[in-house]
């Protein structure tokens, strides 16, 4: 995204509104997961009519708030599905943890969205070199 024009260039426009829509779709997503999340945790602690207000009719809610608990659902069941068909069974386990992982995803947005905001020209680099092998005997 250096340079937007050339990008669409390369890519003529279906693929270029396709890499906006999964570079920077996925980038709105891990920002906006947290939002929907703690709406929907106040929602059903509270019933809070400041919720209902903004997703008035309250259907609308109730309907977003269906297609965060089944989309995340079937993600995390597709994907253990996805190592079972291959018989890895080993890896089945861990796609539970595929939440949390949704979570540091969402902080690192964040992060990432302060320091284009706050320090834009900042370059946050892992230091490498720190690690020596033992000798083998």
């Amino acid at each position: 995204m250096r340079s937007p024009g050339r990008l669409l260039g390369d890519l003529g426009l279906d693929g270029f509104i396709n890499f906006q829509m999964m570079i920077g779709g996925s980038i709105v997503c891990f920002l906006l997961n947290p939002v929907y999340w703690v709406l929907t945790a106040i929602w059903l602690a509270f019933h809070a009519a400041a919720i209902q207000r903004i997703f008035a009719p309250l259907w609308v809610y109730e309907a977003g708030v269906v297609c965060l608990f089944l989309g995340n659902f079937l993600f995390v069941y597709l994907s253990a599905a996805a190592c079972a068909n291959r018989h890895q069974w080993d890896l089945v386990k861990y796609t539970l943890l595929m939440p949390v992982y949704w979570v540091f995803m969402s902080v690192g947005a964040y992060k990432a969205a302060g320091q284009l905001l706050f320090r834009p020209f900042y370059w946050e680099k892992t230091d490498h070199g720190f690690y020596r092998p033992q000798p083998t005997k």
